[in-house]
């Protein structure tokens, strides 16, 4: 495990080779941390990458064909040491490729890479899944990071998020006992704004918006002028998640494909929204996080 970082005249950025997790956004005018402080009694994690699962898995098992392995929650890429192959002023590139610990819970040959890019106030975070063999692959893959909702005497309840165009939001419920989705839906309103506060999550853990049409969110607080802004335009879905009994930090998760729901299948290849990726291509996605002061 290494801390590799970025940094330019406005911002430094920190990543942690294990997991390739970011795990600090700092602006270096203010002083202001925007990421989520990984306070190990509330939630150790600041930014865990989602590969090749997203949420908890139906039994915690999958199969492929007829063979039947064990998978973790969010899959097993936040779990694993990643190797830094490239680094420059602006960038840091990971990677991870399948070994004998993934090919225990994924049967398939693969190198998946990370790569954080800091121009001026954006960081992008994109990648890269390239499937190393000859049969078709199947995986999910997303984003989770948290985000500070502490800045300048900040709580959750402070916050809005704007996105970029009015829609429904109609949110997936989730089985709070099984934490798997229910197969129901709840629609919290209409319009580019949501309030957030410990009441919206208290109820429902998980607001999961699937195919959504807005494809960039503001994080804006009453109380300061800051705002954080995620485009991310290669994912249909996406989740929004606070930890029940705080109001320290809000996660803006983009995703392709999502948590199971109660009846999913077990076998990959039949998991709605996965990838499906032939031997010997690669598929990219990247999403954006742009800090305003």
């Amino acid at each position: 495990m290494a801390i590799y970082t970025l940094g330019n005249e406005r911002f430094h950025v920190s990543v942690n080779s294990y997991g390739a997790q970011l795990i600090e956004f700092l602006g270096l005018t203010t002083g202001r941390q925007y990421l989520w402080c990984a306070d190990e009694s509330v939630w150790g994690k600041t930014s865990p990458v989602l590969f090749p699962y997203i949420g908890r898995v139906r039994d915690s098992y999958i199969k492929v064909g007829e063979a039947v392995y064990p998978m973790t929650k969010h899959g097993f890429a936040r779990n694993c040491e990643f190797q830094l192959v490239w680094s420059t002023d602006t960038m840091l590139r990971f990677e991870l490729s399948d070994n004998d610990y993934t090919r225990s819970l994924y049967p398939f040959p693969f190198r998946f890479t990370v790569i954080y890019r800091l121009i001026g106030s954006k960081l992008t975070v994109r990648f890269e899944a390239e499937n190393a063999g000859t049969e078709e692959m199947y995986f999910a893959l997303g984003g989770h990071t948290g985000f500070s909702t502490e800045i300048d005497g900040s709580k959750l309840g402070d916050y809005r998020l704007i996105f970029d165009r009015p829609i429904d939001f109609v949110s997936d419920r989730v089985d709070l006992k099984k934490g798997l989705l229910s197969g129901e839906q709840e629609n919290l309103g209409h319009g580019e704004e949501l309030r957030l506060g410990v009441d919206l999550f208290e109820p429902r853990d998980t607001l999961v918006f699937r195919d959504i049409a807005a494809k960039s969110v503001r994080l804006v607080s009453d109380k300061h002028a800051a705002e954080i802004r995620v485009d991310y335009a290669d994912f249909p879905n996406l989740a929004i998640w606070a930890m029940k009994g705080t109001d320290r930090f809000v996660c803006i998760e983009p995703w392709i494909a999502q948590t199971d729901f109660a009846d999913t299948k077990h076998t990959l290849a039949k998991k709605p929204g996965f990838v499906r990726l032939e031997g010997g291509k690669t598929f990219v996605a990247s999403y954006d996080i742009a800090i305003t002061e």
